[in-house]
């Protein structure tokens, strides 16, 4: 495990996925740490665009091996 893998273990990266209060899961795109505003494509969004998510809390499962955060 390397040092920025330590330093960045409680926030959400690219890859990740969210799972939304419907049950949907979708795949963060991008992650703005400062604002901390992730842009998540769902699969029911239009194919050119993306969903911005706020308030993220870590749920400590894994869905294909990249860890599954929850919106808050």
């Amino acid at each position: 495990m390397k040092l920025r893998d330590i330093l960045n273990e409680g926030t959400p990266r690219k890859g990740d996925f969210i799972t939304n209060s419907s049950g949907e899961i979708g795949l963060i795109n991008k992650y703005n740490p400062r604002a901390e505003i992730a842009y998540v494509k769902y699969p029911s969004t239009n194919p050119k665009s993306f969903d911005q998510t706020f308030d993220l809390t870590d749920t400590g499962k894994k869905h294909k091996g990249k860890t599954l955060w929850l919106e808050g």
